[in-house]
């Protein structure tokens, strides 16, 4: 992410290098997963985390990227719980809805969810 709280992704090209933003960047990173044969499941829980820290960027410029320490790890901390429960809370929807006949038992994961939004909310 840079500091117009764009995603951006460097596109190398032969002898030339670039930067891509926004959905380019997206683009990119997806197509590269497609080719590594990663889940396009996965690459799009990717893809949400880091559309959370675009939110979070957007949403408050100055918290998402302080100066001194202190703030800057525990933001970082923040943010990082934020966008992992993005991530995870995609996921498991996925496997609710597509995966039910395969007898996964997912109250672990549900109750693990939930432990860490409880957690998150104290700050």
């Amino acid at each position: 992410m840079n500091e117009d709280c764009e995603i951006v992704r460097r596109a190398d090209e032969g002898n030339v290098s670039e930067w891509l933003r926004g959905e380019e960047a997206i683009r990119a990173y997806q197509e590269q997963q497609a080719r590594a044969c990663e889940p396009a499941i996965i690459a799009e829980a990717t893809v949400r985390h880091e559309q959370e820290h675009v939110s979070q960027c957007e949403g408050d410029r100055q918290r998402f990227n302080p100066t001194d320490n202190k703030t800057k790890i525990q933001s970082m901390g923040q943010s990082e719980l934020s966008a992992y429960l993005v991530s995870a809370r995609f996921l498991l929807s996925f496997l609710e809805d597509f995966c039910q006949d395969e007898g996964l038992d997912l109250a672990g994961p549900r109750q693990r969810i939930g432990e860490l939004e409880a957690f998150g909310s104290g700050w």
